[in-house]
C-alpha cells in the first residue's frame, strides 16, 4: 500500500500541499481529481521524489521513501509517467524499450524477448510498431510507450500525470482500457486525470484535492450517485 500522511510539499516558499493524506491500497486504480492547481501533480512529484516533502511522511509498504532520491524510490518500486511522455522521439520503439530494461536489474525485468513479447500482448500497436521512429507514433501510442517504459521493472505503484492529455477520445478509451487490463494483472496505478467519465468507470477509489487538501474520498458510484462531481471539481 502507498500511504501519504500529512504530506507538506510546495516550491520555493509557496506551499502547495498543507497535509495531504490519502492511501492508495495494493491493486487498485485510484484517481486523483480536482480543479486546476488543487495539488494534484505536486502530490504525484513529492511522492515520487521529484519534489521534496517539507512534512509530514509517504510510505510504499509501510517503510517511509520521502526524502529519498528520485533513483532510490524508483527502486524500491514506485515508477512515474510524467505529464508529456518523454520518449526518446528520435529512436525506435524497440529502441526506448531497451534502454528502460537495460536501467533496471535482470532479476526485475526478465528476459529481453520475454518482456517484450508481454508488451506486444498487451499493447499489440506497440509491438506492430518495434522498428518505427517513436517520434513518428500517434500521441497515444507515445504514451502507451512512455508507460511501457515503467513497467518493465514491474513496480509496485506506477503515478501516471495526465494520461489523457491532448488526446483524442477514442484513443481515451483504448488507453483505458489498457489500463483495466494491467488492474486485472494486480498492478496498482495512481491516476491523475482530466477525464471525469473515464476516471469514474475505471478506478476503484477517487480523491477529489482542493487547494491541496482532499476534499472527497470514497468509491466512483458515491461520486456520481451524489451528483456532487461537478461543484467539488469546478471549485
Amino acid at each position: 500500500m502507498l500511504e501519504l500522511r500529512d504530506v507538506r510539499a510546495g516550491y520555493g516558499r509557496i506551499e502547495v500541499l498543507h497535509g495531504l493524506t490519502l492511501a492508495v491500497p495494493t491493486g487498485t486504480v485510484v484517481a486523483v481529481l480536482g480543479p486546476n492547481g488543487a495539488g494534484k501533480t505536486t502530490a504525484l512529484r513529492a511522492v515520487a521524489g521529484t519534489l521534496p516533502v517539507t512534512g509530514g511522511s509517504v510510505r510504499l509498504d509501510g517503510a517511509r521513501i520521502d526524502g529519498r532520491r528520485p533513483s532510490v524510490i524508483a527502486r524500491r518500486g514506485l515508477a512515474l509517467v510524467p505529464e508529456g511522455r518523454g520518449v526518446f522521439s528520435g529512436l525506435t520503439v524497440e529502441d526506448n524499450l531497451r534502454i528502460a530494461h537495460r536501467s533496471v536489474s535482470s532479476e526485475d525485468a526478465g528476459p529481453w524477448d520475454a518482456w517484450v513479447g508481454h508488451i506486444a500482448e498487451v499493447f499489440p500497436r506497440l509491438g506492430e510498431r518495434l522498428h518505427q521512429q517513436a517520434g513518428s507514433l500517434s500521441g497515444g501510442e507515445q504514451q502507451m510507450l512512455a508507460l511501457c517504459r515503467v513497467l518493465v521493472g514491474q513496480p509496485k505503484v506506477v503515478l501516471v500525470d495526465e494520461l489523457s492529455m491532448g488526446l483524442a477520445p477514442l484513443v481515451v478509451e483504448q488507453l483505458f482500457e489498457q489500463v483495466a487490463a494491467l488492474r486485472a494483472t494486480g498492478q496498482t496505478i495512481v491516476l491523475v486525470e482530466q477525464y471525469l467519465t473515464h476516471a469514474l468507470r475505471y478506478a476503484d477509489l477517487c480523491y477529489i484535492l482542493a487547494k491541496g487538501r482532499v476534499a472527497w474520498c470514497g468509491e466512483p458510484t458515491e461520486l456520481s450517485a451524489s451528483g456532487a462531481a461537478a461543484s467539488f471539481l469546478a471549485g
